[in-house]
């Protein structure tokens, strides 16, 4: 059973600015930018993308006390949303934690995330960040553009919207973890399996719903989904974002 560990308001704000910092590493941007152009699906992206992050969150993780893996995030995740999701949540915090969102998802943001969120909810586009470039050293240039870029990451935007509409077999949808992603015979039983685990076992919430996460995004038939969901419910869990 995961521990669940707490953070201050305060602590959650800073965690959040420094996800956004690793975030905006070189190696990953262009990881990402690569991921979106090779995957089918907006599922895919979200599936493949945690773990693309992973190894960036886990200097984080370990800064902050949690465990540097996908349980660590899972954690983590649930720590920060009792200060974005709760009935005592502070906006400040959510407005921090959908900004770090865009900075993970960067050019993708707005067709893999933000299209199914309310237009209030949204983070508002960052500064351009100048990747590929070399300073005088030869070494990678991540400086950050001027806020007149804004209108660079508007048709980047609609770029990437454009191309994803003609690649993803999905195309832009409400909700992108409802479609089907890779997963293999043995990752699909795998799955199954740490889910009915989670179900039975009804005490650790944080498992749960980082298996209907999983699940989710692996393409699970609708009514499995809506089992675990009432599940974790009943367990106190948070629905938000699933």
């Amino acid at each position: 059973m995961l521990c669940a560990k707490k953070l201050t308001k305060d602590g959650a704000e800073d965690i959040l600015r420094d996800l956004s910092k690793a975030y905006g590493d070189s190696t990953l941007r262009r990881q990402v930018s690569k991921l979106g152009r090779d995957v089918t699906s907006q599922a895919e992206f979200v599936f493949h993308l945690n773990k693309v992050a992973l190894p960036f969150q886990k200097p984080v993780l370990e800064k902050w006390g949690f465990d540097p893996s996908e349980k660590g995030v899972a954690e983590m995740t649930q720590a920060i949303q009792d200060h974005t999701h709760s009935k005592t949540g502070s906006a400040k915090v959510k407005k921090q934690a959908e900004q770090t969102m865009r900075t993970l998802y960067g050019e993708f943001y707005d067709i893999a995330r933000g299209d199914w969120l309310l237009p209030q909810d949204r983070a508002k586009p960052s500064p351009n960040v100048q990747l590929g470039k070399k300073n005088e050293d030869g070494a990678d240039d991540d400086r950050m553009g001027s806020e007149t870029e804004d209108e660079g990451n508007i048709g980047e935007a609609e770029g990437s919207r454009e191309l994803c509409a003609r690649h993803w077999a999905d195309g832009p949808v409400s909700r992108p973890v409802m479609a089907p992603g890779p997963v293999s015979a043995k990752e699909r039983k795998e799955i199954w399996n740490e889910l009915g685990e989670a179900m039975k076992k009804g005490k650790d919430k944080i498992a749960l719903r980082m298996a209907i996460q999983r699940a989710i995004s692996a393409g699970f038939a609708d009514v499995t989904i809506r089992s675990a969901k009432k599940k974790l419910e009943l367990m106190g869990g948070d629905l938000d974002g699933l």
